[in-house]
């Protein structure tokens, strides 16, 4: 899968990690993006 984006936990996981957030705060934001992206 060649030009293909990553997907979203993968781009989220990367912002988190560049900005040295802990991996509770990851869990807390997939969280939040989960409740409002995939329960509409």
């Amino acid at each position: 899968m060649q030009g293909t984006q990553p997907r979203l936990r993968d781009q989220v996981r990367a912002v988190i990690k560049v900005n040295h957030y802990s991996i509770r705060t990851e869990k807390a934001y997939w969280y939040w993006i989960r409740h409002f992206r995939f329960q509409r």
